[in-house]
């Protein structure tokens, strides 16, 4: 997901070579504890996670088969399951949690119905 888009900050200055700062080279964060104590994922991969759940959906709905998609969120779905089970001496954030987003999809489709169908 991160490497499907530009990764150029166009507001920046090229250096004397005329290259811009490469935000590829920035490494994804890892998983970090609050003040409480909780755990947390990085804003990237959480953010791409809520960005896809929604396509998915909508692409249900319009009945768009979404293969690359799905098997991307079954990927980080398993690894937040596998992470929830071999952590449980942490006290985890609902970050961890396998979600549906039904009611935005509903809100973006425009249908209150929409949960049975997204569901299979």
């Amino acid at each position: 997901i991160r490497y499907t888009s530009l990764l150029v900050d166009p507001f920046s200055i090229p250096d004397k070579n005329g290259r811009y700062f490469d935000f590829s080279a920035v490494p994804i964060q890892k998983v970090y504890q609050d003040k409480e104590g909780y755990c947390h994922i990085p804003r990237i991969p959480k953010e791409e996670y809520y960005r896809l759940k929604l396509l998915q959906g909508i692409a249900r709905e319009a009945g768009v088969p979404t293969p690359i998609i799905d098997g991307f969120i079954e990927k980080y779905e398993q690894k937040l399951l596998l992470f929830s089970k071999t952590h449980d001496e942490y006290r985890l954030s609902d970050d961890f949690v396998i979600r549906d987003f039904f009611n935005d999809i509903s809100i973006i489709c425009g249908n209150s119905d929409i949960k049975t169908r997204v569901k299979s």
